[in-house]
């Protein structure tokens, strides 16, 4: 995707939260399951980055399925929140007792997803649905859709 187009994307996004969902998918330059899976507790706000170690698993209906506790290259790595990030994360921080509560696995220690749709966590088919959306009133839809998620 060029800048123009990826620009032209952005903008095409309704506000809200999927437009916050795809600032953080471009910025974290990763794959979507790692903004779908991210926890507030990854988040450090006051040192400006994010800890990327849970992902979203979808299972083969394409809904949310379990959280994985680590990447799929098997490390974690770190973010750095920029103006944009960090704005939106202080936005989004005061809805976040309204956010999915999550058992981890490993330790069961509660975990609140930051990305979620009616306190459940976003699925792979809402992802897809928004983001051809975008790209189709960016006018770069189908060509873009199978790079996009």
């Amino acid at each position: 995707m060029t800048p123009e187009q990826s620009c032209s994307f952005l903008y095409s996004l309704e506000e809200g939260l999927w437009k916050d969902f795809e600032i953080f998918h471009f910025y974290m330059a990763g794959r979507a399951q790692e903004p779908a899976g991210l926890q507030w507790e990854s988040v450090d706000i006051e040192n400006r980055r994010i800890t990327v170690s849970d992902v979203a698993i979808w299972g083969y209906e394409k809904h949310f399925e379990y959280l994985k506790e680590i990447p799929k290259n098997g490390e974690e790595r770190i973010v750095h929140l920029n103006d944009d990030m960090l704005k939106t994360l202080k936005r989004m921080k005061k809805t976040k007792e309204k956010s999915v509560k999550f058992k981890r696995p490993s330790d069961n220690s509660d975990l609140y997803f930051v990305f979620n749709i009616e306190v459940e966590p976003i699925s792979y088919r809402q992802l897809q649905y928004r983001y051809n959306k975008g790209l189709k009133r960016a006018g770069l839809f189908p060509e873009l859709a199978p790079h996009m998620s």
